[in-house]
């Protein structure tokens, strides 16, 4: 999936010699009307030396046309309010999930039903909590029927509804020694119902989506100071005096719970009164000193 060269509509395929083939992968998301045709051009050419906007010439190209058409039910799922495929979320965050179901067919649906299924050593099964729904802990899923919810049980043509669920995630930094690396729950949500015909409940219906919580990593920062202690000898009075100077040793620790992080780096400003001596371990650290009187 390379990178476009502009606009997202162009990219470049490079060097391709006799019998060489390419393959570039588009994903995305349509929006119009129910029935309404959408059509994707596609060319391939020559790009011009110093133009990075169109092709200079063509060498081949094709059209393909594709059909909106709204499913049967229509299922959305929000977290957090937000409508996203991929959602971020931060580790002590309440998760809260809202899915809403539209009828679009001009006939009703029954024996309506809702199921979520939560993947993900994240999920803390104690927190969550359900409306209108039951959770079932040992399978990691949460069900709405009709016998939890009477709206399920006769869906008329455009008729809408919205259950919800909120669950807590487990800490990253209380896994025992355990790094769960790029933690996640994925959720993947399906409605099924049966759609009535003149002569009598038709065929079944099934629609399913999914939806992936990210989790940002945990990261933590500990500082000591250190006399008596500590790689370095120190030296001076303790509790220190007038007129006669104490060395101390500082030491961070810092703890990074699951995802790696790139650029990462720690600040921290001395007082006037205090000087640096120029000593860290590790001796291969990057460590940068500024003094007051530098300007910077």
């Amino acid at each position: 999936r390379p990178t476009p060269l502009t606009n997202n509509r162009l990219w470049s395929l490079g060097t391709m010699k006799a019998g060489d083939t390419r393959k570039l992968e588009l994903t995305g998301v349509l929006t119009g009307q129910s029935d309404e045709e959408k059509a994707f051009r596609f060319m391939v050419g020559r790009l011009p030396p110093h133009n990075q906007e169109t092709l200079e010439v063509v060498y081949g190209s094709a059209v393909k046309s594709v059909l909106i058409q709204k499913p049967q039910v229509a299922l959305n799922l929000m977290v957090n309010g937000q409508d996203k495929v991929d959602y971020v979320a931060s580790n002590d965050d309440l998760i809260r999930v809202e899915l809403n179901w539209l009828n679009n067919l001009p006939t009703e649906v029954v024996d309506g039903e809702i199921l979520v299924t939560l993947s993900g050593v994240v999920v803390d099964k104690t927190s969550v909590a359900v409306s209108k729904g039951f959770y079932q802990s040992n399978q990691n899923r949460i069900l709405w029927n009709k016998t939890s919810d009477s709206a399920l049980a006769q869906l008329a043509p455009a008729a809408s509804g919205r259950v919800s669920f909120t669950f807590a995630l487990t800490s990253l930094l209380a896994g025992g020694g355990n790094v769960i690396k790029q933690p996640a729950v994925e959720l993947t949500a399906e409605f099924r119902g049966r759609e009535t015909t003149e002569s009598g409940v038709g065929e079944l219906i099934s629609v399913d989506l999914k939806r992936t919580i990210k989790i940002n990593s945990v990261v933590q920062l500990a500082a000591k100071l250190l006399q008596p202690s500590g790689p370095f000898t120190n030296s001076g009075p303790l509790p220190p005096k007038v007129g006669a100077e104490t060395t101390y040793t500082a030491g961070w620790s810092v703890i990074n719970s699951s995802n790696d992080l790139l650029n990462a780096r720690v600040t921290a400003v001395l007082p006037p009164y205090v000087r640096w001596l120029g000593q860290q371990t590790p001796a291969n650290e990057a460590v940068k000193f500024t003094p007051y009187d530098s300007g910077g």
